[in-house]
């Protein structure tokens, strides 16, 4: 596969470049819709560039399949969370988009759930709710002395019926209380297989399908069992090409970000699409299958 990298390589370089200074605020105040969608692309960037190094000093396909997995398993779950806080998007960009902001608000709170099992490991239980409450006054509440954190039923369904806004392109039939009832919050992160499961019904299925196939496949090697490092060291090309197409589905949802987004260099946006069809070109050199 070392043809693979050499021409990869400068095609990934560019991409990192043409990223970077189509999404670049300069300073310009930006709503919160666009802030996530940023943050994400930066994170992918750092992830991008890292994985450019690995390529850069490549030793043996072993190395580069155990060392960079888990970089290309957080780009998977990364392109994976975009496109499900897109889905959460009105179509109209001004309205309120009470949904986008809830969402975001569910997943910071699921943060706070992690930091408070860490305190209460470090700390002790009484401890640890007593920090909490000073940081996250407004995050919980407290029920019969037991910390209790919202779920995304609290933060989509609760306060006043008027201000509810149902999720955009949800099925109609579907009623207000069972619309997350796929998605609740028990304390962990929100799985990848809960946002492939409303991406495949509010949205394209076969985008997020690719998507959540990368996912899955780099984390065989994130979770250690015997079978994943004999694959490690025996299966490169399989790698290859789920990396290969991990990079392209991740570009094309990126892409997908143009009308809702205010600070697009277009001139460099275009030359990042006509970069994506030449790595795809590429991917169909290596894989025509």
């Amino acid at each position: 596969m070392q043809n693979l990298i050499n021409e990869s390589l400068p095609l990934l370089r560019a991409i990192s470049t043409k990223l970077e200074s189509s999404f670049n605020p300069n300073g310009q105040q930006v709503n919160l819709h666009e802030k996530i969608i940023l943050d994400l692309i930066l994170k992918y960037r750092k992830n991008l560039a890292i994985i450019i190094l690995g390529l850069e000093h490549h030793v043996n396909d072993s190395f580069i399949t155990i060392g960079l997995s888990n970089n290309f398993r957080v780009i998977a779950a990364d392109t994976l969370t975009l496109a499900y806080m897109l889905s959460f998007l009105s179509p109209n960009i001004e309205d309120e988009q009470i949904a986008f902001r809830n969402e975001v608000n569910a997943l910071n709170n699921e943060f706070i759930h992690q930091k408070l099992e860490i305190f209460r490991v470090e700390l002790g239980k009484e401890l640890a709710d007593k920090r909490m409450q000073k940081l996250h006054p407004g995050s919980y509440k407290q029920k019969n002395k037991n910390t209790i954190l919202k779920n995304r039923d609290d933060f989509h369904l609760h306060g006043p019926k008027e201000r509810y806004k149902r999720l955009p392109n949800y099925p109609k039939e579907k009623s207000p209380d069972s619309i997350i009832s796929n998605c609740l919050a028990s304390g962990a992160f929100l799985t990848e297989r809960s946002k492939f499961k409303r991406l495949k019904e509010v949205t394209n299925f076969s985008s997020s399908q690719n998507v959540y196939i990368n996912y899955k496949y780099f984390s065989m090697f994130y979770h250690y069992t015997p079978v994943a490092g004999d694959m490690a060291r025996k299966y490169h090309e399989i790698f290859y090409k789920q990396s290969t197409f991990c990079i392209l589905n991740t570009v094309n949802i990126i892409l997908t970000c143009k009308p809702i987004l205010s600070v697009i260099n277009d001139e460099a946006f275009n030359d990042l699409g006509k970069l994506h069809i030449t790595f795809a070109q590429l991917a169909a050199k290596y894989f025509p299958d």
